[in-house]
């Protein structure tokens, strides 16, 4: 029971930890359009604020986003504000759209798009265009649905719109995508993708690899399309955006239904489905619904598949959606066949026909050529435009070429004219160094003066001389000493044998001092069958931290091989008294101390093993066998060898792990390092380094620990001393 609570708190702490910031962003920008909202004094100012609040409630909470949408649209109303209005019912239309009421939604974006076009705002309008294709294209309508999306298109590229590019990019793939021109529809997801890369837009870039991950899955290339799958669920959570966890969430469980691994699938659709009616998402349940038709028919489930797909079917069939018609028609007729149920099976079967007619009649190869066609014509008509534009330019610049040649030659002339002036001012010049030539017996007597201060001067250097090479002697003794205590420290330290003698090959310490000692050390040993590790953080850096390295080792060894001691607590309890009575023999208070971590687990030949832990503001990082999740057991918030008033006891933690399980435990050198830039590395990152790198042998992480620093840390001192020490349980 203590292993499964221990286990419940890490996934806990992860799943905060990854939603948490992205959630404060969300929540920060709402509160600060309500704050806007307290101040604003004009009904354009609140109008707009009331068009922010809607759409940044869109992808949340449908009812606010509309209640906000509708307050927006009475205050332009009353105000005869046009773009108020057209921003309200574009609001209005995303609302319905995530309903699943694409005539309502098509209603409000036309009156929208009427109303840009009149004012001439051509964002607007292409945003218009953009939810109009989308509208057509789950309709069925994909020849329409394309050329809206060309045209919104056509604008963005006019306006360098980045985002707005990515946006169509990503529709343009959505319509290849339905009418199985997967090709086509992977390329326009990879513009769409890259653009937004480029821009740092992490929650389009979710939604490009859901549309990438679903069309490899089309192609039958499971192996990609599952990873950009869960790349894409990864940002989403990241962003928390609802929407594109239930895509994902509906395209990993029909990938999974396409490699018949039945269960996963379901458990995939059953999130899916769970967060779709948390949100009202028709579209969604429906898509849900019909996937799991299509399993229950391919397991033989014939009264289930027929129960969902009429459920799916009747939903699709309100909504116009002509693609899950088609799919619950056919999955309904292939269940009433297999029946024996012949009326049925030939209503569903022309069903199916007709559908099928109404979808061919869309998507006529030629109807997609002739638009792209006539897309690129148009921009061949503005390169053309750009050119003559060009050559216009370049005529300019050849007169102005001309111009400035002329002025080159008056400039010639009135050097000419310089120069002479020149001749004239240089035999001025001559005869007035003939009158100088009076006063060279003066500047004689004035050399001399200054030969002997030169002397002066040689003699002043040659005493500085003579103190730099004092100085250099010292610091070369300094030197000298420091390395040997380099050499005192590398001999307390555990060697490779005795390591791999104790705990095995699969381990790495990154060890990194900052002034060639350390404060920072780790230790080993073994009483009976128990093996005892440590790893330690003391005040100071160099030969001050080294001399608390060497103290904490020796206690170490007194404690657990002379008193016999193997329980981490009590070790960490006996090693802050006796460090208090060395550092504090005079009675004086000492800022002299150190964190540690220590690890105690028994050999054995059992597949589990215990270990038991205790930290002083040093905590226990593990990942347990066959899983990715990082679990940390935290240390008692308080160091050793310091007095405080209220000292909290130490606590041994135990835990359970299976062989080819992996610890970790470190100081906090790693995550205090800064970049060029001064920006920290940060405990979060180092962890999130310490879980990617899990998967790789013990000394191939320790390679890429080491990589990273040096390439984070680039031209900027090392901040502290380093330590680092990972062991996998064998």
């Amino acid at each position: 029971m203590k292993r499964v609570k221990l286990v419940f708190v890490g996934i806990f702490l992860y799943t905060l930890g990854c939603s948490i910031t992205p959630l404060l962003a969300q929540q920060g920008r709402i509160n600060f359009l309500l704050d806007e909202l307290k101040v604003a004094r004009t009904d354009t100012t609140r109008t707009r604020v009331y068009n922010d609040l809607s759409a940044a409630y869109r992808n949340g909470d449908i009812k606010r986003s509309y209640d906000y949408a509708q307050r927006a649209l009475v205050i332009a109303d009353k105000n005869n504000l046009k773009k108020g209005r057209a921003d309200a019912l574009n609001n209005m239309s995303w609302v319905f759209f995530r309903q699943g009421k694409y005539d309502t939604a098509l209603v409000y974006q036309e009156e929208a798009l009427s109303i840009r076009e009149k004012i001439k705002e051509d964002v607007g309008i292409a945003s218009s265009y953009s939810m109009i294709g989308l509208l057509e294209a789950q309709k069925g309508n994909y020849a329409n649905a394309l050329s809206f999306h060309l045209r919104a298109l056509k604008i963005r590229e006019r306006l360098t719109d980045k985002k707005g590019m990515a946006i169509s990019y990503k529709h343009i793939g959505n319509v290849y995508n339905n009418q199985k021109q997967y090709d086509l529809a992977i390329d326009n997801y990879d513009k769409a993708l890259k653009i937004n890369q480029e821009i740092g837009d992490e929650s389009q870039q979710a939604s490009c690899l859901a549309n990438l991950g679903n069309a490899y899955m089309l192609k039958k290339n499971f192996v990609f399309a599952t990873d950009y799958m869960f790349r894409s669920l990864y940002l989403a959570e990241k962003q928390s955006d609802k929407y594109a966890i239930i895509v994902n969430f509906i395209n990993l469980g029909n990938t999974y239904k396409e490699q018949k691994k039945y269960p996963l699938a379901f458990e995939y659709l059953n999130k899916g489905l769970n967060i779709a009616k948390e949100m009202n998402d028709q579209e969604a349940q429906i898509e849900v619904a019909e996937i799991m038709g299509e399993i229950y028919l391919a397991q033989g489930d014939l009264d289930n598949a027929i129960a969902q797909a009429l459920q799916s079917l009747l939903t699709a069939k309100r909504m116009n959606n002509k693609d899950m018609i088609l799919n619950n028609s056919k999955t309904l007729y292939l269940a009433y066949k297999k029946k024996q149920d012949i009326p049925k099976a030939l209503l569903y079967h022309e069903m199916l026909s007709s559908i099928k007619d109404s979808i061919a009649n869309q998507t006529n190869d030629n109807i997609y050529a002739e638009l792209e066609a006539k897309f690129r014509m148009e921009q061949n008509q503005v390169l053309v435009k750009e050119q003559r534009q060009e050559m216009e330019l370049m005529k300019k610049l050849q007169m102005a070429d001309e111009v400035q040649k002329k002025r080159q030659r008056y400039m010639d002339i009135g050097v000419g004219v310089i120069v002479i002036f020149l001749l004239i001012f240089g035999v001025l010049v001559y005869r007035n160094y003939l009158q100088r030539q009076q006063h060279t017996n003066r500047l004689v007597g004035l050399n001399h003066e200054l030969r002997l201060q030169k002397e002066e001067i040689l003699n002043q250097r040659n005493l500085i001389e003579l103190q730099n090479q004092e100085l250099n002697e010292s610091n070369l003794q300094i030197s000298k000493s420091i390395q040997s205590a380099l050499y005192i420290q590398q001999g307390i330290l555990p060697n490779k044998q005795k390591m791999d003698a104790m705990l095995g090959h699969e381990h790495f310490v990154v060890f990194k001092p900052r002034n060639i000692v350390s404060g920072d050390f780790y230790w080993l040993g073994q009483l009976d069958n128990k093996i005892v590790v440590a790893a330690a953080d003391c005040t100071g850096h160099g030969v001050p931290g080294a001399f608390m390295s060497i103290i904490g080792s020796t206690l170490l060894d007194r404690i657990v091989r002379l008193k016999r001691i193997a329980d981490p607590a009590q070790i960490l309890t006996h090693l802050d008294e006796e460090l208090k009575i060395i550092l504090r023999r005079d009675g004086a208070q000492s800022d002299n101390g150190m964190d540690m971590g220590i690890i105690v687990f028994e050999r054995n030949d059992i597949d589990w093993q215990k270990v038991m832990f205790s930290g002083a503001k040093i905590p226990l990082r593990f990942i347990r066998k066959g899983n990715k999740e990082m679990e940390q057991i935290q240390p008692v918030n308080r160091s050793v060898g310091f007095a405080t008033k209220k000292e909290k006891p130490f606590i041994t933690h135990e835990i359970f792990l299976e062989k080819g399980s992996q610890i970790y435990m470190s100081s906090d050198g790693y995550g205090d390092q800064d970049n060029s830039q001064q920006v920290r590395l940060g405990s979060a990152r180092f962890v999130n380094l310490l879980s990617e790198y899990a998967h790789l042998s013990m000394h191939v992480q320790k390679s890429h620990l080491e990589d990273n620093f040096r390439i984070y840390q680039g031209k900027s001192a090392q901040r502290d001393d380093i330590l680092v020490l990972g062991i996998k349980l064998s």
